[in-house]
């Protein structure tokens, strides 16, 4: 019952968010326009990769703690304590060197930052630098709380934020002020997170201490052992996104820039909405011991929740292609960003399938494998995009993203077989991968008549959703008997009554 609520509140906190997060990128744009706020979003992913700077804390901390809570209670507060000091000492190390390297390798980058635009980004790129610093300390309190499987008030904390920073936007909008004074607004919210998450740590868990006395060397040794390749790792995946943005600036223009990160706001939020809803599997995987648990977790659990990230790709990227299609065209009008929507549902929809995997190989510790899959994932994604862009001009250097993420998710895949024992023919029947496979026959076909014919939008992604009911027919039949069993079962015991 913990987990099914759990999950209910992060599923709402994560639609909410999204729709927040659109209204924002919507009244942004009209009101500063999509090069300046192209420069925006640029310096907000560039502090995004500095949050995942984290030492692996983020990930650690929910392990360590998920394990302490059944065994030694009393570590948590050594946990706790060493790394919000580490963390509030590294915060302020990258705040430092990303400013410095900033005024190196952006500001005075005038293809990125436009000299009429330079002394309004100065400012902003160092306040969103301060409302990283919230966020940061933020993470231990967040991450204590999860660990604990307490992810009811982080999910209501972070609606709370996502509504303030629409407030702010809106605002900001209607009386006219500058992005200095939208991003000085963000970083007093981030500030107001921290604070409500340190309060109720201390309020409802009281054997939660903090103080210097709790710091522990010990601890820290540990933390940093597992958490090392996680760091990597980290580092690798949050390079990805400020990396895309920079040569699309590049090579596009900053226009791209904001074309690029509505698609893939689009596509991620499909994905985030799943991956946040089950995030509650890393407390459980972390306390598994030998292939023998390892095995029964995949065969069962995993499996299922594979199977679902597939259904739940089928049906929201296919069946909800039209839809989809039809928000984008009606509120931003452009081609451009249809076309990077699909070219972004691709390594999405792998995604979907994989968290499940990505998860356990945490979980159990294996982090060195995780390192390894976002290094192969941050290097080829670059390379094909550089290629793409130089030879041929092209956005389709995406798809290099998606090729990418269908190796390491193969990549993964052989790694759990050797570490569980699993029989990877049994488990890809069962998770029913070949739904998957067709989706992405779909999209791909969907991508060459958009980029290389004048067939309506409405008339390739009608197809697409057409398609893709057939792919999930029979699990509709499934589930619409389960619905009916259950509404006629409750009829019956209502009369009976």
């Amino acid at each position: 019952m913990n987990d099914k609520k759990n999950s209910s509140w992060l599923a709402l906190q994560y639609i909410l968010t999204v729709v927040f997060s659109f209204i924002s990128i919507k009244i942004n744009i009209s009101n500063f326009g999509e090069e300046l706020f192209g420069i925006w979003i640029l310096f907000i992913s560039i502090w995004t990769f500095g949050n995942a700077l984290d030492i692996g804390f983020g990930t650690a901390i929910v392990k360590f703690v998920a394990e302490s809570t059944r065994k030694k209670p009393e570590e948590i507060s050594q946990i706790a304590s060493t790394t919000l000091f580490m963390l509030a000492l590294n915060g302020t190390i990258i705040f430092v060197l990303l400013n410095l390297a900033s005024e190196l390798f952006l500001l005075n980058n005038q293809r990125i930052v436009p000299l009429k635009f330079a002394p309004v980004a100065k400012n902003v790129f160092l306040i969103l630098g301060i409302n990283f610093y919230f966020q940061y300390l933020a993470i231990v309190f967040k991450a204590i709380l999860e660990g604990m499987n307490d992810f009811v008030y982080t999910s209501k904390v972070n609606m709370l934020i996502s509504f303030l920073n629409l407030l702010v936007v809106i605002g900001v909008s209607i009386f006219n002020h500058s992005m200095v004074v939208m991003s000085m607004f963000f970083a007093f919210v981030s500030l107001s997170m921290a604070i409500l998450l340190f309060i109720y740590i201390f309020l409802r868990h009281r054997q939660i201490n903090f103080g210097i006395k709790y710091i522990n060397i010990k601890q820290l040794s540990k933390l940093i052992k597992f958490s090392f390749f996680i760091q990597g790792s980290a580092i690798f995946s949050s390079l990805i996104d400020p990396t895309i943005k920079y040569i699309i600036g590049n090579y596009s223009g900053l226009n791209f820039v904001s074309f690029y990160e509505v698609g893939r706001r689009f596509a991620t939020a499909v994905s985030g909405l799943f991956f946040n809803t089950f995030k509650t599997i890393l407390p459980k995987v972390s306390i598994l011991k030998g292939s023998d648990q390892y095995n029964h977790f995949l065969s069962s659990e995993g499996s299922k929740l594979s199977y679902y990230g597939v259904l739940y790709s089928v049906t929201i990227f296919g069946v909800g292609s039209i839809l989809f299609s039809i928000i984008i065209k009606t509120l931003f009008g452009h081609d451009e960003i249809l076309i990077l929507f699909f070219l972004l549902c691709l390594p999405e929809s792998i995604n979907n399938f994989g968290y499940t995997l990505y998860l356990f190989l945490i979980g159990i510790g294996k982090s060195h494998l995780i390192l390894l899959i976002q290094a192969v994932n941050l290097i080829v994604i670059t390379l094909l995009l550089l290629a793409f862009f130089e030879f041929m001009s092209s956005i389709l250097g995406l798809l290099g993203y998606y090729i990418t993420v269908v190796f390491v998710n193969i990549l993964m895949i052989f790694f759990i077989k050797k570490i569980s024992g699993l029989p990877i023919k049994s488990f890809l029947q069962r998770v029913q991968v070949y739904k998957l496979i067709n989706l992405n026959i779909l999209i791909i076909c969907a991508l060459v008549l958009l980029y290389l014919t004048n067939v309506h939008y409405l008339i390739i992604t009608s197809l697409i959703s057409l398609l893709s009911i057939l792919i999930i027919k029979t699990d509709l039949i499934i589930t619409s008997k389960l619905i009916l069993s259950s509404f006629v079962n409750n009829y019956a015991k209502r009369n009976n009554k």
